[in-house]
Order: structure tokens, then sequence, then C-alpha cells
């Protein structure tokens, strides 16, 4: 291979660093090279004009390499903007009384915040074996502590899986539940967004979830 030749390896490569589409810019204004002649000048637009460029007066704008992002999104701002009213709406465990006496203390539930905002004599809704009753709120009692459910610190990032491990969600796992949990059936409390919608509460096996956090 003699000089000329290699000469002109040179200049082809230097040229194919500008290809049709690029952001570039040429006298001293930004472009984009829109055509390209037969003998390798730059036909280039420039504020809706166009312009044949020579290679040397064409500057290539580096593109920026896209950057690896997490595959879910889980906006913490909008989480505590928007949590708050999710985490006391859930359904929590709660008794039924008669005065100090105990009556149903299993498979009974109420949504928190109807018992939180609820006068004492009135009735509010509670679920019974699957069934839905209505009680005065003087009858019934919370069995669980607040702070465990509803205070957003006990909560850790972590992700849902599905049946072969594979991540499909990114969610907020209650920690408390997640760390008492004996097997991997027992439910834990999370809460599911994408930063964009409002935030809801649910309960998955502990075994479809990981975090990172425990």
């Amino acid at each position: 291979m003699d000089i000329n030749e290699s000469n002109s390896i040179k200049v082809k490569k230097k040229l194919n660093e500008v290809q049709v589409g690029d952001t570039v810019i040429f006298d001293k204004q930004k472009g984009y090279v829109i055509g390209k002649t037969y003998d390798d000048n730059y036909i280039i637009q420039v504020q809706g004009s166009s312009h044949l460029a020579k290679s040397n007066e064409v500057e290539s704008v580096k593109k920026e390499e896209p950057t690896q992002k997490p595959p879910f999104k889980f906006d913490k701002l909008t989480l505590q903007n928007l949590t708050t009213k999710a985490l006391f709406e859930q359904y929590v465990r709660c008794g039924i009384y008669m005065g100090s006496v105990p009556v149903k203390l299993n498979n009974c539930y109420t949504k928190y915040s109807d018992w939180n905002d609820a006068e004492n004599e009135k009735d509010i809704s509670v679920l019974v074996e699957g069934s839905v009753s209505l009680l005065p709120k003087s009858q019934i009692r919370i069995l669980e502590d607040v702070n465990n459910f509803a205070n957003l610190d006990n909560y850790i990032e972590g992700v849902e899986v599905d049946e072969t491990g594979e991540a499909i969600s990114n969610v907020m796992i209650n920690a408390i539940d997640y760390t008492e949990a004996i097997g991997d059936a027992e439910p834990v409390r999370i809460i599911r967004g994408d930063g964009v919608s409002e935030p809801t509460v649910d309960t998955v096996p502990k075994g479809a979830l990981k975090t990172l956090s425990i």
C-alpha cells in the first residue's frame, strides 16, 4: 500500500465521522446534516437555510452516550406526597368487642381511615370471615400498631419477582412484615407505584419479593 492510498483511507475515515442526520457546527452555528454530495461535501441545514460545506468546515457535535437506567422508576418525593392516604386507607386486623369482652379476634378487618375518622357510635364497615358488617366504632379495636403499617420509614426499596425470579416491578416493602414473616408464603405489605400514578398498598407472599436492604 503506497502513501497516497493510505492517505485516501484516512480521509475517507474522517469523512465518515459525520453522517446524514448528525448535529454539527457550521460557520459557528449549530445545524444538521441533511445530505451528502458525490464529492463528499455536506448539505447542512442551519435555521431553515441549506448550505454546502466541505468536510473541514464541519465540526461534529458529539452525541451523549445513553446511560444505563434502572428498568423501573420509583419517585421518593412523589411517594412521600401521595402514599400517606393509601397507607391509612388499607385494611388492618381488628377485633370486635362487647365492652371489654372480645367477641371476634380472627379474620376480622376494617379500613383504618374509616375507623380513625369515625365518631365512637358511628357505624363502620367491618370485614368478618369474608362478609361485610356494619358495627359501631366503639365495638371495634385495631389490633395492629399504626406505626408498623402507616409509617413510610418502615418501607424499604425492593422488587416484586415472577415465578422465575425475574423482577417485574419496583415496590416498597414493609420491613417489619418482611423480617417477621416465617416462610415464603407469609403475607407482606407493599406499596406499588411508578412515580406517576398514585401509589397503592397491596399484600403479596414474601417469596414474591426481593430486597437488598435486609
